[in-house]
């Protein structure tokens, strides 16, 4: 799938392709949302077991570390990251 532009995203959001429950506004190429938890993955423990045979539940526990959302948090380059939004966003096959 091609990157969206904020028109594209905005005729999916019309074509009932995408919704977002109190949704922020799209710009250039982004939606804005607001994160509830934000996690950070362990490749430590990652390479300790299978993390494809995990539920959500056993990755974020077993893989992941809650990060504290404070006044700031400086997202680091080379690492990955795990939001989870307060808006629930659906999309249809393909978004």
């Amino acid at each position: 799938m091609p990157i969206l532009s904020r028109e594209d995203l905005l005729q999916a959001e019309q074509d009932g392709h995408i919704t977002i429950s109190e949704r922020g506004d799209f710009s250039a190429f982004s939606l804005d949302v607001r994160i509830g938890k934000l996690y950070k993955r362990n490749e430590f423990r990652a390479a300790l077991c299978n993390e494809h045979d995990l539920s959500q539940e056993e990755f974020l526990g077993q893989i992941c570390e809650e990060i504290p959302l404070e006044d700031r948090v400086v997202l680091s380059p080379n690492n990955f990251y795990l939001a989870q939004t307060l808006e629930e966003i659906n999309l249809a096959k393909g978004y």
